[in-house]
């Protein structure tokens, strides 16, 4: 951003900026912080007994909170069989409209 530019910008654009460029520092900070995680996950694996996940080490609440898995229900087997009947309709109807 040229002096111009800047000498141009709004308060609203400014704070627009502002937040843009602490968003990306955030996201390096968090992407640098999950390489040492799995380094140190790395070097301390032959030490061990029992394999260790990088997420077993130290928590990262960013990345870790985004990967819960989402519980399912279980089916019965009369479920599967329609479900799979159902997409296997849906499929033919997409071809068949292509």
């Amino acid at each position: 951003m040229t002096l111009d530019d800047f000498d141009r910008l709004t308060p609203a654009e400014f704070g627009s900026v502002v937040r843009n460029a602490r968003r990306v520092r955030r996201d390096l900070e968090i992407s640098e912080l999950a390489m040492v995680r799995l380094h140190a996950a790395i070097c301390v694996q032959p030490h061990i007994s029992k394999p260790i996940s990088p997420a077993d080490l130290f928590s990262i609440p960013e990345i870790d909170s985004s990967r819960q898995e989402i519980p399912h229900k279980a089916l019965s087997r009369e479920e599967q069989h329609a479900e799979y009947i159902r997409l296997l309709e849906e499929r033919k109807m997409r071809k068949n409209g292509q």
